[in-house]
Order: C-alpha cells, then structure tokens, then sequence
C-alpha cells in the first residue's frame, strides 16, 4: 500500500472521521500529530463477547495439548489452526516468529482520550500509547523480535510509565493494576490456507503480527470458507 502524506500527514489519517490537525501545544513534543475518531476495543470484554456467541452457536470449548496437528485433524476430518506463534513449532513453520510487547495498567485518572506514537519514531521498538477505559489505561508498549520472554520486565514497566507520564502527565504517579505481557504472531505475511494432512485437512490462519484485530473477520470469514469447504469435498 502507497501512502501519501501531505505536510508529514498520511492521507488515510485525513480521511477518518474527526480529523484535525494537532496545534503545536497538542503534539506534546511529536513533529506531526493528529486528532481522529476511531473506535478502540476493550479486549477482555470483546473475548467474553465473542466467546458467548459462539456458546449460543451451539459451540463447546474443550482445552488439552495439541501435540501433532496432522493426528489432531485425522481424528476430526478438518482442523482449523489459530495457534498464533505456536505454529512455529506445531505446524513447523519458521516464518513465524514473535514479536514480545508489554503493557502496564493503571487506575485512569480522568482520560477519555487516546494516543498512539505510530511507527515508533526514533525509539525503534518503544513507542507510546495510552487507551483509557472507564476503570483502567492501558499503557504500552514495546516491540520485541525473536523475544520469547513471557515475564514481566521490571525495568520495562517503569520505562513505560515515564514515557507515558512525560506525553500525558495525569498518569504520572497513577496506581498500578498490573503487567500484561503477550508475543505477537509475526510472519512475512498471514497465513491463511488451506494444507492436506493425510486423509484429513488443516485450515491454517495465523501470522497477522499487530494487526490481529483489525484483520480478524475478514480472515475468520475466509478461514470458514475453505472450511466449509474442506468438510464438503470429504
């Protein structure tokens, strides 16, 4: 994707609802910033969401190792595989690899807006962005290649709230919550196919990195189709 920029501005960001450039006191010290309207979602409850639709679906979720995909799907027919970063080693595909990221929660002290540093500037793999909810913020972040690390850092946690606090100083001394730390599924590009295994299918859907969410009907919808798919030509 070509994307044009007009006085440091990408058109995409011109185009999203409530756009307005930021006035020098609002840019907090970035070079180019700008307002607009876009939705943020509240993960844990999204999940729990998600999980009731598929509940009164008719659906069961069973949990336990998975330890050969190729037995997995032979004892059902069709196997869909979502392992994220996992599929590295279950589906033996060395294009996956994770990318680590932390983030801190705390108390939210009156914000209702939110921000994100896109690209990550000159910190590389740091950036800053703060997503209130009515009860917390969630800060973040970090981008870590080839981490595999699913511990908090300590020394990352108190990085996070300094930058965080330094862009937006209501959150300066605002009270922990906790430490979420998770590995994004980074691949060259998803993987969304179809694979034979045997008398049996597998339907891979894994490898969209940071862009999970945004990616995840459009992918989910395709996954179902060569499901579908897979299930009738058996």
């Amino acid at each position: 994707m070509v994307s044009r920029q007009v006085d440091g501005i990408p058109q995409w960001g011109r185009q999203r609802p409530g756009f307005e450039p930021c006035s020098p006191r609002e840019r907090a010290g970035y070079p180019v910033a700008f307002w607009m309207r876009i939705p943020v979602v509240d993960m844990p409850r999204y999940f729990d969401y998600l999980t009731a639709r598929f509940h009164a679906a008719g659906g069961v979720i069973e949990t336990g190792p998975v330890d050969d995909l190729a037995e997995l799907a032979g004892e059902h027919g069709v196997a869909v595989n979502c392992t994220g970063v996992w599929a590295r080693h279950l589906a033996g595909d060395p294009a996956v690899f994770p990318v680590r990221g932390q983030h801190v929660l705390v108390e939210n002290p009156g914000l209702d807006e939110f921000l994100f540093e896109f690209g990550g500037g000159h910190r590389g793999t740091r950036f800053v962005g703060y997503f209130p909810h009515p009860d917390r913020v969630v800060l973040g972040g970090t981008a870590d290649k080839d981490d595999w690390n699913l511990e908090p850092d300590p020394a990352q946690t108190e990085e996070i709230l300094r930058r965080c606090a330094e862009v937006e100083h209501r959150l300066a001394g605002a009270r922990v919550l906790g430490v979420l730390v998770g590995l994004r599924a980074a691949r060259p590009r998803p993987r969304l196919e179809a694979e034979r295994m045997g008398n049996a299918m597998v339907i891979h859907n894994y490898g969209h990195g940071s862009v999970g969410v945004g990616m995840s009907w459009g992918c989910a919808r395709e996954a179902v189709r060569l499901t579908l798919d897979a299930a009738g030509s058996r």
